[in-house]
């Protein structure tokens, strides 16, 4: 993710290790209880300035969570995050019925 701040404006993009955009990632300001959204190119954006040391958390179902301490002038207002897949894989789930009452033993 890249992060830029311009006449009070910040806008990044959240990407995950290949350098592809994410969408629908959650961005929320913590210190700001903000919550953006990444468009379907990863970008998001807020119209007022961060304050110095917020922390911003970025979550998206399937990878893990980051959370980010912004630090005004670091790296030229910009920095760089990528979220990373969760390995988790379910090959494959079985399903049945099964029927009881309270009190019954019967198998």
């Amino acid at each position: 993710m890249m992060i830029t701040s311009a006449f009070g404006q910040i806008q990044g993009i959240v990407l995950d290790k290949d350098s592809i955009p994410l969408e629908e990632v959650d961005v929320f300001l913590l210190d700001q209880e903000i919550l953006l959204n990444t468009n379907e190119d990863g970008v998001f954006s807020y119209d007022n300035e961060i304050l110095h040391n917020s922390y911003i958390r970025f979550y998206k179902i399937g990878y893990a969570s980051r959370l980010v301490r912004y630090e005004q002038g670091d790296d030229s207002g910009r920095l760089n995050i990528f979220l990373e897949k969760l390995h988790v894989d379910i090959d494959e789930i079985g399903v049945y019925e099964s029927y009881n009452e309270l009190g019954n033993s019967k198998v």
